[in-house]
């Protein structure tokens, strides 16, 4: 059985230190046979500004109803900083719903957590 790649786009909030924050990942041209960073051309939209992401999606197993997980790294289009890393699980292949978490691994606020879920 083929794999359902996770192109589409995928809207949502950060949550955490009392404040939710809208974020919008945009997923396009992701290859799931790639062995590393198979995301495509993919961004992120946070905070008012757009992040370049990389990074690579695995499947548990080749199976429709099996779950994906997501390690990737959001960079800014522009300037240095900040920069997120970003694990995200969503429980099947159709992508209805991801949650997992966004650090600040570069920037104010550096190692910092906080909780993400996106719908698509």
């Amino acid at each position: 059985m083929g794999q359902a790649t996770p192109d589409g786009t995928y809207t949502g909030t950060v949550d955490g230190g009392g404040a939710s924050n809208a974020i919008t990942l945009r997923i396009s041209q992701s290859n799931p046979s790639a062995p590393s960073n198979n995301m495509g051309n993919s961004t992120i939209s946070y905070g008012g500004t757009e992040f370049n992401v990389s990074g690579t999606f695995n499947y548990a197993q080749l199976t429709p109803t099996s779950s994906v997980k997501f390690r990737v790294t959001a960079s800014p289009v522009s300037g240095n900083e900040p920069v997120y890393s970003i694990k995200l699980d969503s429980p099947d292949q159709n992508y209805g719903v991801m949650t997992g978490s966004l650090t600040i691994d570069r920037g104010v606020g550096v190692g910092n957590t906080y909780s993400i879920t996106l719908h698509k």
